[in-house]
């Protein structure tokens, strides 16, 4: 009958596995722990043996299950509470990248400072992996990332914090004028002396590109502007310091009358006899050209004045001193009685062999 063998009238080892049919032991025919280790054969429960759920961690020795009772994909991510595993729980090296499902390990799995470079496999860790703003400047080591990490526009100006990038943090030539926006550079990002004529390459240098009054008498080398920089009638007096024009800086036959305005050189702008004849064209002088007493005897040379270069009575008596006119400055037969006054001649203006 049921329950008339119990194990009181059971000797020791007198119940064996061939004394059993299959399926003739139940779990409810057992009493909690009265199974232990012991009792158990090598091998003789297998997972076919035990009802779900059947087995928890209570029921485990620690250390009693190890990795040769585990076949391969037994153990399933269901299988484990949270929190479960921890690290010392896991062998070196025993969870591989082909044991992780995609998507299975998030930030919250990972604890500070627990994935290091030799954690990552080469190439291990990609753009897509990373969420926006997940790296900061304080998980990149100096010199961390370097150009071959760097995608072809990986990096835009949002990525870099203002004054960010500083000389130091480039090669030379890495910046060239294709990888700078327009107007991107402005006056107050260069330091003074920073742009030499080495970085300006010939006629980049336009006039829309310099600001009025940006550029002063400081900022040009001697002999830098020559005559072919310059358009015809882009520098006018508005241009020229007072005296900033001085011989040294005029080449031979620059200055020409149509280059001069009217009543432009007065007297004050000419040195004792920086004006000699041949900078003076024919005709070029004319009455309304000099001032009242402006030419004196001493300014000409003997002979220079002829009687063509002199008008009908333009010598009138208070244009002559006393004995400037003697008998060789007349020609034979030049003076008439018509260009003598009543009494102009007196005794003592003759020569005594003119009696």
């Amino acid at each position: 009958m049921d329950g008339s063998v119990t194990h009181e009238k059971l000797g020791r080892n007198s119940v064996n596995n061939n004394n059993i049919q299959p399926g003739a032991v139940e779990s409810t025919h057992l009493k909690e722990e009265v199974i232990h280790t012991s009792k158990l054969a090598p091998h003789a429960v297998t997972s076919s043996k035990l009802a779900e759920k059947s087995v928890k961690k209570n029921h485990l020795g620690e250390g009693s299950v190890t990795t040769e009772h585990i076949s391969r994909e037994s153990i399933k991510g269901y299988h484990f509470s949270e929190n479960s595993i921890d690290g010392d729980r896991l062998k070196d090296h025993s969870v591989e990248g082909t044991k992780l499902s995609d998507h299975s390990i998030h930030a919250w799995h990972v604890a500070d400072k627990q994935i290091n470079e030799k954690h990552l496999a080469d190439e291990g860790v990609s753009g897509r992996k990373i969420k926006s703003g997940a790296v900061n400047t304080n998980h990149l080591s100096n010199e961390a990332v370097e150009q071959a990490k760097l995608a072809t526009e990986a990096v835009a100006t949002n990525n870099l914090q203002d004054r960010s990038v500083t000389e130091t943090k480039l090669a030379e030539g890495c910046v060239t004028s294709e990888k700078i926006a327009g107007k991107a550079i402005k006056g107050f990002h260069l330091e003074e002396n920073t742009v030499s004529n080495h970085h300006l390459i010939n006629q980049m240098i336009t006039r829309e590109k310099l600001a009025p009054n940006s550029v002063d008498h400081h900022h040009i080398r001697d002999g830098c502007i020559r005559n072919n920089h310059l358009d015809e009638a882009i520098v006018d007096t508005r241009h020229m310091k007072n005296q900033s024009v001085t011989e040294d800086k005029l080449a031979p036959e620059s200055v020409e009358g149509s280059h001069l305005k009217k009543r432009t050189i007065e007297g004050e702008h000419l040195l004792p006899e920086t004006v000699e004849g041949d900078h003076i064209k024919d005709g070029a002088i004319t009455r309304d050209k000099v001032a009242p007493r402006s030419i004196q005897s001493r300014m000409l040379d003997l002979e220079i004045i002829r009687s063509e270069h002199l008008t009908e009575n333009i010598i009138q008596d208070q244009h002559l001193n006393t004995g400037c006119i003697d008998s060789r400055h007349l020609r034979s037969n030049s003076v008439t009685d018509q260009h003598l006054a009543e009494l102009s001649v007196t005794g003592d203006k003759l020569a005594d062999r003119y009696p």
